[in-house]
């Protein structure tokens, strides 16, 4: 189960993993080329990544408080 803090700030995460749970890992998508299995790792890699860095960008802007000011600075 997702929670709902995490659902309500990503609200495409829900139906994708009913998606990915209502089918095979090996059974094909859209992509002809990739499974489930394939687009759950390609997805789970660009969140790993988006982490990284956006934990990078933070990490370098920990002196502002309030996301507001995050922002500004950019």
């Amino acid at each position: 189960m997702i929670p709902t803090e995490v659902a309500e700030t990503l609200p495409e995460l829900v139906p994708f993993a009913r998606a990915v749970q209502a089918r095979r890992p090996d059974d094909g998508t859209w992509c002809e080329a990739w499974t489930v299995r394939d687009v759950l790792i390609h997805q789970t890699g660009n969140a790993e990544e988006l982490a990284r860095v956006l934990g990078a960008v933070f990490k370098r802007h920990a002196h502002i408080r309030s996301d507001a000011r995050v922002t500004a600075a950019w």
